[in-house]
């Protein structure tokens, strides 16, 4: 489904350290960098209030590993 103002990120029942989005547009450019410096267990909110419609690739990095998902805005 495509997203509005803003996604969820589920993180499940495990704690991530210090975690790191990044946003990225089709082209591969960074559109946003941001840096936890927590803990954090559940889920955070990401806001994409500021972003056109569109193909953005979201990757969320911990201590443990790195995920990339497609997010497609839609307005």
């Amino acid at each position: 489904n495509p997203a509005q103002d803003k996604i969820f990120i589920n993180f499940g029942a495990r704690t991530v350290i210090n975690p790191k989005i990044v946003l990225f547009n089709n082209l591969g450019i960074v559109i946003s960098h941001t840096e936890f410096s927590i803990e954090i267990k559940g889920q955070i909110e990401y806001r994409l209030h500021a972003l056109n419609n569109g193909i953005y690739y979201l990757s969320v990095s911990d201590e443990t590993g790195n995920s990339v998902m497609k997010i497609i805005i839609e307005k």
